[in-house]
Formats: structure tokens, C-alpha cells, sequence
């Protein structure tokens, strides 16, 4: 009897332990079998924002090419780019544009910009402002450069459109509010065009005949950039302006001498008497 237990003790089996593996094995599968519609649908998602967006992404890039290509077809009408149109405006050569043939082109590169939007608007803007300047439309001039402001996000189009607005207001005799608008470009911008937005800020001061301003920006701008590419310039504008004279002082009127302090009482600006002409001889 004995021996029958000790064999029955033998037989008796603990329960195994599964491994790590395979616990791992059975929550992904039971993951997989619970959740895969979610997942599913979750891949079809990502796939169709991936599909939309490339396409947003071809249509904008077609839209931007469509504005290019409106733009060089009126500048195929010059000789010379837009660019170089003032050098040519400076030449007066024989051909040399009209301003009424400037004007029509600029109100044809300011409809492409009002109907298109992002870059495309803003280059098209921006040339249409530069061709409204050079046949003297004052009001075009401004309404292009404010439709490139608003749709320029950032970077040098934008600070290409908002310093065009000051140099325009200076231009016109609203120094005030092209110095305030340089100065918003200022602290607004960062990189490079914060180094341009000073300079721009010091040279209209100079043109306000605010020196003394004007200098403290230039010495503002080597202690801020002293290994700035425009370090040199910024040192021949400050030469210039302390080269330049001062206004002269009101000249101290002349003290009398003691002839004249002897003289009559009579005002020194009164006229002389005349001589009391000579009675007719009979």
C-alpha cells in the first residue's frame, strides 16, 4: 500500500507556466482579433489625408505655375525684365516704354494678382507696384503693394510688400508713418531682414534729417551684428553722417560804431530826405 502512494505522489502534475513569449503571442492576438476594424479604418484615414493633401499640394503648385506663366506673358511685351525697367525709365532711350504702356501693363500683372493667392499674388503684386511707380500711379502703386502685404505670410515677400508702403509714404511726405512702419518691420522680422529692416530705418531717418537718431541705430547695428556682411556699408553711412555739415548758426548782428551812436534819432531805416528843389529862374 505504501508503494501504491508513493507512485500516486509521483503522478500528480503542477501547472506549467507559459512563457513571456507566448503571453505575448496571445494578447496580440486577441488585440488583433478584437480591435482590427478600428485599425483598419484608421489606415484607410491616413491614407486618404496622404492622398488629399498631395493633391491640395499639385493643385496649389499648377495654380502658382498658371500666375508665372500670366506674369512673364505681359513681361514678354518689354524688352527688359521688370526689374532692370527703371535703369531703362533713367536711359530715356528710343525704347524706352511710355507711361501709359507701363500703366496698362501693371493693371494687367495687378489682375493676376488680385485673382490668384499665397506667392503667386504677391510676386504678381509686387511687379505690378514697381510698374505702377514708374508711370507715376500714386493710388495703384499703393493698392498693389497692400494686396501683397495681406496674403504675404512671411519672409522676404512680405518684407518686400511692407517696406514698399514705407518707401511709399516717405516718397509722398508721411515721414511719420514710414518711420513707424519700418519700425514694426523691425521687431516684427528676424534673420537678415531685422539687419535690413535697421538699415531701412537708419536711411529714412537720414532723409527726415533725424541724424542723431539715425546714428544710434548705426551703432546699435555693429554692437548687435559686428560680423554682419552689411558691417561695411553700415561703417560708410556712419562717415557720411559725420562728414556732413551742421547747420550754420544765425550770424550775431553788428554792434554800432560810435559814429552811428552819435548820429541823429532817427530810425537808420528811415530814407533820406530829399533836397527841396531849386525855385525856376524868370
Amino acid at each position: 500500500m505504501a508503494d501504491e502512494e508513493e507512485d500516486e505522489d509521483d503522478l500528480e502534475f503542477e501547472p506549467a507556466d507559459a512563457g513571456t513569449l507566448f503571453r505575448a503571442e496571445m494578447w496580440a492576438t486577441n488585440m488583433l482579433m478584437g480591435y482590427w476594424k478600428h485599425g483598419l479604418t484608421i489606415l484607410i484615414v491616413v491614407l486618404l489625408s496622404v492622398l488629399f493633401y498631395g493633391s491640395y499640394r499639385t493643385h496649389v503648385l499648377s495654380v502658382q505655375r498658371m500666375a508665372a506663366a500670366d506674369i512673364a506673358e505681359v513681361e514678354r511685351s518689354f524688352d527688359v525684365p521688370i526689374w532692370a525697367m527703371a535703369s531703362v525709365m533713367a536711359d530715356g532711350g528710343e525704347n524706352a516704354p511710355t507711361r501709359e504702356e507701363l500703366a496698362e501693363a501693371a493693371e494687367k500683372i495687378a489682375t493676376v494678382g488680385r485673382a490668384n493667392s499665397g506667392a503667386g499674388a504677391v510676386e504678381a503684386s509686387l511687379k505690378a507696384a514697381e510698374l505702377f511707380r514708374l508711370a507715376g500711379r500714386v493710388d495703384e502703386r499703393r493698392a498693389a503693394l497692400e494686396h501683397a502685404s495681406a496674403h504675404g505670410q512671411r519672409g522676404a515677400l512680405k518684407y518686400a510688400a511692407d517696406a514698399g508702403l514705407a518707401n511709399l509714404d516717405l516718397e509722398i511726405g508721411q515721414g511719420e508713418a514710414a518711420v513707424n512702419r519700418f519700425r514694426a518691420l523691425k521687431d516684427a522680422s528676424s534673420g537678415f531682414l531685422v539687419e535690413q529692416a535697421t538699415m531701412d530705418l537708419a536711411l529714412a531717418l537720414e532723409h527726415l534729417d533725424r541724424k542723431d537718431e539715425a546714428r544710434s541705430l548705426y551703432a546699435e547695428f555693429l554692437e548687435t551684428w559686428p560680423d554682419s556682411k552689411r558691417a561695411d556699408e553700415v561703417r560708410i553711412r556712419q562717415e557720411r553722417l559725420d562728414a556732413s555739415p551742421a547747420a550754420p548758426a544765425p550770424a550775431p548782428a553788428p554792434e554800432p560804431t560810435e559814429e552811428e551812436g552819435q548820429g541823429s534819432d532817427a530810425p537808420e531805416d528811415a530814407a533820406p530826405e530829399e533836397a527841396a528843389p531849386e525855385p525856376a529862374q524868370e
